[in-house]
């Protein structure tokens, strides 16, 4: 069974006074007000409530059901 994928940033980054690692919350609007830009993978409504919020976007990853590479024909 593998850990919790916020066990792993606490691992990498718990130390560091900077950073916030949070789980699950309700408070996205109050977060996103607050945030200086957004770390997130690419797709989902967050993406989409960081934009309308005017948040920067730190993106990474393949948006669901695209492929990772360009086949070319």
């Amino acid at each position: 069974m593998q850990p919790a994928p916020h066990h792993n940033l606490y691992r990498a980054f718990g130390d560091q006074p900077r950073v916030r690692i949070l789980g699950y919350t309700t408070h996205m609007n109050e977060l996103m007000a607050a945030a200086d830009v957004i770390v997130h993978s690419t797709g989902g409504i967050t993406c989409l409530e960081a934009l309308v919020r005017g948040c920067p976007l730190i993106t990474y990853g393949s948006p669901p059901a695209m492929p990772a590479t360009t086949v070319e024909p």
